[in-house]
């Protein structure tokens, strides 16, 4: 009889033994007794383990190579890669995590046997912060202490150990993979899986590499604007519309001055692209409080996207105040809804509708057909030296015969000379409904709304 057992050492211990047994008999064929030959395969048993286990792993980083791609967004494609990873034997969590300019660490994906959640997932990230430096020399095997930390804010599951492997690209350290298990088994093998893990951990650089710059930006633009909104760091200022006959001043456009010295279109470009644009400038809308002193006829013209009109922002801006609003839907984004933006406009009361940059980025004529507003303002690219140009001059008559008929103001801005104001009036002249309003240096520069009203004196 031959095969193989499990024995206890005199420490207590379990080993595994080849056992061969056989019988011992007389010459007339009678059982005497048993002879036993034992060897320990304890090491034989392991290093075939470690062998199978070998392959196994290739094999799954085979698998992963092949099956998981890039995604449309850096999140898809850690999100790909961690459910592929927790398929790995003894990988019950996987976590990956990038490292920003400022030196932050992001959560771009997880996956395993629970979900991290937000205090959990705080407890890893300062876990990896303590053992950043050593990960310059490769993956790390944290202890059970530091599992446990982040265990506790699971709740659901107990962490053995995670294996921090470093993600680079092109050489350079731009994540950490985390991987944890929470068999034992699993975290005694771990330092000898650290050439897999490392490899993994290699192909997630591969795929996020050139994707991780752009999240960098990113995130260094949210948290630049986020900044910017809890600290308030702008300032608002305004410049007048006024009557070019009379010198009158009948509203001003509110205006932002960032303190970061960043142009105004540059910083809320920034904000749409990260999803903030339509709260930075309901915040920045704080002119309608500084104006509350001005005469109640006099309108203020707040900038909004279309996406803020459209998502409620601007109305929710607008509430306090019974003055009455223009609002000028900016041209940085097209409007893909035109019906939606109307109705969200008619919802709010005392506001009138303008379009900025007539013959210019998205305004087009369609662009006015469409919202039929009250205030068409003309593109500076058209105004400006309109007393020296015939072809400047024929566009604008188009846009003043267009307002003539439609009952709309033109807003004419940029103004810098007399001579810009002197060949639009004589543009208007033959049109009986047409009104102006100037806008530009001529007049006023932007700054802080005058604590007393009056009409501003017309340059000689």
């Amino acid at each position: 009889m031959a095969g193989v057992l499990v024995n206890r050492r005199k420490d207590g211990a379990l080993y595994e033994e080849d056992v061969t047994i056989s019988p011992v008999r007389s010459d007339d064929g009678q059982l005497l007794s048993y002879v036993a030959v034992k060897r320990d395969i304890t090491q034989e048993v392991l290093l075939t383990e470690n062998l199978s286990r070998e392959v196994r792993d290739r094999d799954a980083i085979v698998e992963v190579m092949r099956d998981v791609d890039r995604g449309e967004t850096i999140e898809e494609t850690a999100a790909r890669f961690c459910n592929a990873t927790v398929k790995f034997e003894f990988i019950d969590i996987a976590c990956l995590l990038l490292v920003q300019s400022d030196g932050e660490l992001q959560s771009v994906g997880q996956s395993g046997v629970v979900p991290f959640n937000e205090e959990a997932t705080a407890e890893l990230l300062e876990v990896v912060r303590v053992n950043r430096e050593k990960l310059n020399q490769g993956p790390l095997l944290v202890g059970s202490d530091d599992a446990i930390r982040v265990s506790s804010r699971l709740g659901a599951v107990k962490l053995r150990s995670a294996v921090l492997a470093p993600v680079r690209w092109e050489k350079k350290l731009i994540g950490v993979l985390v991987l944890g298990t929470i068999d034992e088994a699993g975290a005694k093998s771990a330092p000898e899986r650290f050439g897999h893990f490392e490899a993994l951990a290699g192909y997630a650089g591969t795929l996020m590499g050139s994707a991780s710059v752009e999240f960098g930006q990113r995130h260094a633009t949210t948290k630049r604007i986020r900044n910017i909104m809890q600290d308030s760091a702008f300032t608002p200022v305004s410049q007048a519309f006024v009557e070019p006959r009379s010198g009158a001043i009948v509203g001003y456009e509110a205006l932002t001055h960032f303190s970061d010295g960043v142009r105004p279109d540059i910083c809320f470009n920034e904000a749409h692209s990260v999803g903030l644009g339509s709260s930075l400038e309901a915040m920045c809308a704080a002119a309608l409080e500084a104006a509350k002193d001005l005469p109640p006829d006099i309108f203020i013209c707040l900038n909004f996207s279309p996406e803020a009109i459209e998502n409620g922002k601007a109305a929710e801006a607008c509430s306090s105040t019974t003055r009455p609003i223009v609002l000028e839907v900016t041209e940085h984004t097209a409007i893909t809804d035109y019906e939606a933006l109307t109705r969200a406009v008619l919802t709010m009361p005392n506001v009138k509708l303008a379009v900025d940059d007539a013959g210019a980025g998205y305004t087009s004529l369609s662009h006015i057909l469409q919202l039929r507003p009250d205030y068409v303002k003309l593109d500076i690219s058209i105004v400006r030296n309109i007393d020296r140009d015939p072809a400047r001059q024929a566009m604008a008559a188009g846009m003043c015969h267009f307002a003539d008929t439609m009952g709309t103001v033109i807003i004419a801005e940029g103004i810098e000379r007399q001579e810009e104001v002197e060949a639009l009036l004589k543009i208007g002249e033959p049109l009986p409904n047409m009104k102006f309003l100037i806008q530009g240096y001529f007049h006023s520069r932007p700054g802080p709304l005058p604590t007393e009203h009056s009409a501003l004196p017309l340059p000689q």
